[in-house]
C-alpha cells in the first residue's frame, strides 16, 4: 500500500478530507436554519412528485412487479384483440357496402362470402 507523501499540514488536510456526519440523539432537539428547512421542503416535494415511496415499494417486492407486469400484458392483449375485431368488423361492413361497385364488386362479394362462410362454420362446429 503506498504511503502518503503529502508534505502539507497533515492535521489540517486530514480534517478537511475526513469530514464525518453524525446524527444527533433522537431525544435531542436540533435547531435548523430557515434555509435548511426550505431545502428539506424542496427535497420532500421533489420526492413526492417522483413517487419515490411507490418506486421503492415496488423495487423491494419483486412478486408485485411480476403480478403487475402480467396483468398489464393481459390487458394489452385483450385490448389488441378487441380493437382488431372492431376494425376487422368495420372493414367487412364497409366491403359489404362496396359490392355494388362495377369493377371490384365481384371480388369484394367473394371476400364477404368467404368471411361469412368461415364465421358460420367456425361458430357451429365443435371439434
Amino acid at each position: 500500500m503506498p504511503e502518503n507523501t503529502d508534505t502539507g499540514n497533515e492535521s489540517g488536510d486530514a480534517a478537511s478530507e475526513n469530514k464525518t456526519f453524525s446524527l444527533p440523539d433522537p431525544g435531542a432537539s436540533v435547531r435548523l436554519e430557515p434555509e435548511t428547512i426550505m431545502n428539506i421542503n424542496k427535497l420532500a416535494d421533489i420526492f413526492e412528485r417522483m413517487n419515490l415511496a411507490d418506486y421503492l415499494t415496488n423495487m423491494t417486492k419483486p412478486k408485485r412487479i411480476i403480478a403487475l407486469s402480467f396483468a398489464i400484458g393481459i390487458a394489452r392483449g385483450l385490448g389488441l384483440v378487441i380493437g382488431m375485431t372492431m376494425i376487422f368488423g368495420f372493414l367487412v361492413l364497409l366491403l359489404g357496402k362496396m359490392i355494388d361497385l362495377p369493377l371490384i364488386g365481384r371480388y369484394i362479394a367473394e371476400i364477404v362470402d368467404i368471411v361469412n362462410e368461415y364465421a358460420g362454420t367456425s361458430s357451429g362446429s365443435k371439434h
